[in-house]
């Protein structure tokens, strides 16, 4: 999405990617589901994991890198519902 005032989104698009599912999303998301979030759009992630991954989209467009990431521009973490333990991969790809 750009033109949103935001400069970083004109020049980035950020992707989360389903690695993982201990047991069954209930959202409908699957292994290697790959989908376009924002700051202002969700892409079709549930509103738990957007909430999740809100505050790293923010920090992914400001350029940092969370400290315990092993690749610069990217993370990996867990969706907050414990019992299906949704893991992904956020990351950015250059407009």
């Amino acid at each position: 999405m750009t033109g949103k005032g935001y400069p970083a989104l004109d020049r980035y698009r950020v992707f989360v990617e389903v690695r993982d599912i201990a047991v069954n999303c209930i959202w409908g998301h699957k292994i290697g589901d790959v989908f376009e979030v924002d700051p202002f759009n969700m892409g079709g992630a549930c509103r738990f994991l957007y909430a999740q991954l809100y505050p790293y989209i923010h920090v992914l467009l400001s350029g940092a890198t969370p400290g315990w990431a092993t690749e610069e521009h990217a993370m990996s973490g867990e969706c907050p519902d414990t019992y299906d333990r949704l893991c992904y991969r956020l990351f950015l790809k250059k407009r």
